[in-house]
């Protein structure tokens, strides 16, 4: 069983540790306190919902094994967890002056009645021991004193018995009957709910802590790695600009997840700066980067504020294109402005990518006044065959005219498209027509030159 009454359990599903498991007595902490008046339907259902307020999963097993002890009159209650060939005594509730198994003790299901009763050799209800041939030989019959018993089954996820909820006394009870019986079926099902549900959260926080780790060597370089896709000139087919962009070894997402899972885990902001740091380096690698040519690297809103000045600190700001998506929200623009315009009275230059595919992006044109506006491949792919994708298009090649900026298509696929895009004024391009992203930026065989100046209101 899944460690019956402790809050941490283990990947297997058996409990890793015993902390937490206790023999609860009436008048300690942790004892329910029965009210008669009560249905013991709804003091069950008190419990449960106790641990969803806050109870921890030991306290709320032990309560509900205290409340059953009491509502069928008998003098031992516990649980226990299969581990092999043995039961292991995990929470135990006994009335004052009797003794009971220890929390922690181990002994054999060869000797136990537990077994018997899951193979269907004894019934689960035993008014009377005596009544039960079985029972009158079994050495824990007369270790533990049990006149009367009742136990049933706690199970796995999986629908497997994992252990055992049984009461005891010492002495006949006429008294355990078959809603006696329910009531203990009842209650075991509570505790597998409460178990199965702390596996869930167990499972949770380790995939979680699994993830976090990932990410963590993700952030030290191991991983991932840029790849470089040219942006050129339409009509010329010269090359002035690389976007750096990351790709992660692992492929159970896509590198949108892969910054999505880092933020969740609280490491979004480390990832996002190593990854820009990364996509910088070819501008600091001699050589690597043709004089003039820039390098396009994509940043948050949030990281622009909060890291852009230890981004730059080393780079010729006048070779780096900043790009701001559309996906990303910016909550003061005022701010943002201040974090960027030091930076391109230096000679940075700032695009806005993504734009077409929704309102943060036109915002962001209109409010920063970038020097690139990037059109969404969404309004690219098909743009030869498509006369509105062509208005939009063109629309905003008029606009960018009138802001001063440059216009970049992103995503051309196919000569159509390119031929369609010169005719609307586009100036500049990027898709895997063009040339795919590569490890390094792939300059020979292009011809290129530094990305022409646009006149920008910003």
């Amino acid at each position: 069983m899944d460690q019956i009454g402790t809050d941490e359990v283990s990947a297997s599903g058996v409990g890793a540790s015993e902390v937490g498991a206790g023999e609860i007595r009436p008048g300690e902490t942790g004892a329910e306190q029965v009210d008669p008046g009560e249905g013991i339907a709804q003091r069950i259902d008190a419990v449960a919902r106790a641990h969803e307020d806050g109870t921890t999963l030991e306290d709320a097993c032990a309560r509900l094994v205290h409340l059953l002890r009491q509502h069928v009159h008998m003098e031992v209650g516990w649980t226990s967890e299969f581990v092999g060939t043995e039961q292991v005594f995990r929470i135990v509730d006994v009335e004052p002056g009797r003794d009971g198994p220890a929390v922690g003790t181990r002994t054999s299901l060869n000797d136990a009645y537990c077994s018997r009763v899951l193979n269907g050799t004894m019934p689960a209800l035993i008014p009377n021991a005596r009544d039960v041939p079985a029972a009158t030989w079994l050495d824990v019959t007369l270790a533990l004193h049990i006149g009367s018993y009742l136990g049933v089954p706690l199970h796995a996820p999986d629908g497997t018995p994992n252990g055992m909820l049984c009461m005891i006394s010492s002495g006949v009870a006429p008294q355990l009957d078959e809603h006696a019986l329910t009531t203990a079926r009842l209650v075991a099902q509570v505790i597998d709910d409460l178990h199965h549900r702390a596996l869930g959260e167990g499972a949770a926080r380790r995939e979680r802590a699994a993830l976090h780790a990932h990410v963590a060597t993700l952030c030290a370089g191991d991983g991932r790695h840029a790849v470089y896709q040219p942006i050129v000139e339409l009509r010329t087919g010269v090359a002035v600009a690389a976007e750096a962009l990351t790709r992660f070894e692992a492929s159970d997402r896509a590198p949108a997840g892969w910054f999505a899972a880092a933020h969740s885990v609280g490491l979004g902001r480390e990832l996002e700066v190593a990854a820009a740091r990364c996509a910088l380096d070819a501008l600091r690698t001699p050589g690597q980067v043709p004089p003039g040519c820039a390098i396009a690297v994509n940043l948050s809103p949030d990281l622009v504020v909060d890291a852009l000045d230890e981004l730059l600190d080393d780079v010729d700001v006048s070779r780096v294109l900043l790009e701001l998506t559309e996906y990303a929200p910016v909550v003061d623009y005022d701010r943002l402005r201040g974090a960027l315009d030091p930076h391109r009275a230096a000679g940075l230059r700032i695009a806005v990518d993504d734009t077409g595919a929704g309102y943060a992006s036109l915002n962001h044109v209109l409010l920063l006044r970038p020097d690139v506006v990037k059109v969404d491949m969404q309004l690219v792919r098909g743009v030869d065959t498509d006369p509105v994708r062509q208005a939009l298009v063109g629309a905003l090649v008029r606009f960018c005219a009138v802001a001063g900026a440059l216009v970049v298509a992103e995503g051309v696929e196919t000569e159509e498209e390119l031929v369609s895009l010169l005719d609307l004024g586009v100036d500049l391009g990027q898709g895997f027509f063009l040339e795919k992203p590569c490890r390094e930026p792939r300059w020979d065989g292009l011809p290129h030159h530094a990305l022409p100046l646009a006149t920008s209101g910003g």
